[in-house]
């Protein structure tokens, strides 16, 4: 009875809190849509004329209005087709000292995160058409170390001619939406995991039951997850340290490790009776692991679709619902699999 009663509690307590957390979760997305965030765009197109190695215009400069203080990312973007021109953009304050400042003959890139204040920015476009306009735009705001500027390959702008490109400047703003949304899915997660272990139970009771065998298999499961959970943080580190190019974002990079090192200890387990317990519901673990798969599975669609998985040619956080539902789906492919072969075996007997 006592055992009743408090799978009764865990339910209904583990029930209240889901439903909190999911409101919350709705009304942190109708804040943040309602709230107006300020992203601040400048966008203009150019015709540059070069005669003797001088650009005409050889600078332009716009405002940046920034109205919210807060943390930015800058996006600069412009695309020049052959012959090749290069150029340089500088973002300064009111006081005169760099913010952001990048230059190359075509650029998409996107700055690390800045904290910027209540004020106007100025945004200055430098046309460089020769190595000394380069040199000198690289040593007065990218560095002061000539050694470290890269050659000037682009002879073609300094015989001159005429070029048009198509400019965007973006400061973008950065909100925590990310992070919260992801704090309010692990606390969902958990919760689910709770109702998961109270629904799934054959007795009246919440806690899993495990033999001594079982016991010791789940122990080997820990011990061989946790190591493949450690050679793949190996690994992410000595390729950093290398500064080998990394294609997904430093959280897809260690939650991957995580899934990883959970599917070494679930499909050790499963395939040798340690993983369900004595007290537990084969079937409706299975279905729920399934369910689970398809659920992140179809959230992955929604972020492919909107093309926010890759960006700037790397995986972002977006991605965590594709290895999710990857994880749960090799958990159940490992169950079925050995429930078929375990029913084939029963047969023969």
């Amino acid at each position: 009875m006592k055992e009743k009663n408090s799978r009764k509690k865990v339910i209904i307590v583990s029930a209240i809190c889901l439903i909190i957390a999911l409101a919350a979760a709705v009304a942190a997305i109708v804040a943040l849509c309602n709230r107006n965030y300020q992203d601040v765009v400048i966008g203009f197109t150019q015709e540059i004329t070069v005669t003797n190695e001088k650009a005409e215009p050889e600078m332009t400069a716009w405002e940046l209005p920034i109205s919210q203080e807060g943390r930015y990312s800058f996006h600069v973007e412009w695309q020049v087709k052959q012959p090749a021109f290069v150029t340089g953009c500088v973002v300064k304050d009111e006081q005169g000292e760099v913010v952001f400042a990048v230059t190359g003959d075509s650029v998409i890139a996107d700055s690390v995160e800045k904290r910027l204040t209540k004020q106007t920015y100025s945004v200055e476009i430098h046309y460089l058409a020769s190595e000394q306009d380069y040199i000198r735009f690289v040593t007065d705001y990218i560095t002061h170390d000539r050694d470290e500027i890269a050659e000037f390959e682009l002879e073609e702008s300094g015989n001159g001619g005429s070029w048009i490109v198509d400019y965007v400047i973006e400061a973008k703003r950065v909100t925590n939406a990310a992070a919260a949304f992801v704090f309010v899915g692990v606390i969902i997660g958990i919760l689910c995991v709770v109702l998961l272990l109270a629904l799934t139970k054959t007795d009246k009771g919440v806690k899993c039951r495990f033999d001594e065998r079982q016991e010791l298999v789940r122990g080997r499961g820990f011990k061989y997850g946790f190591f493949t959970l450690l050679i793949c943080n190996a690994i992410g580190f000595a390729l950093t340290m290398a500064e080998i190019p990394m294609y997904a974002e430093a959280e897809v990079i260690m939650a991957t490790s995580c899934f990883l090192g959970i599917d070494v200890y679930a499909v050790y387990c499963i395939w040798n009776e340690g993983y369900f317990a004595l007290n537990e519901n084969r079937r409706t673990l299975m279905l729920a692991f399934a369910v689970i798969g398809v659920l992140n599975f179809l959230i992955s669609a929604v972020s492919i679709a909107e093309g926010t998985m890759i960006q700037n040619g790397k995986l972002t956080f977006h991605s965590l619902n594709l290895g999710c539902g990857l994880l749960f789906v090799v958990i159940f492919v490992s169950m079925l699999l050995k429930k078929i072969c375990k029913d084939r075996k029963d047969e023969q007997v």
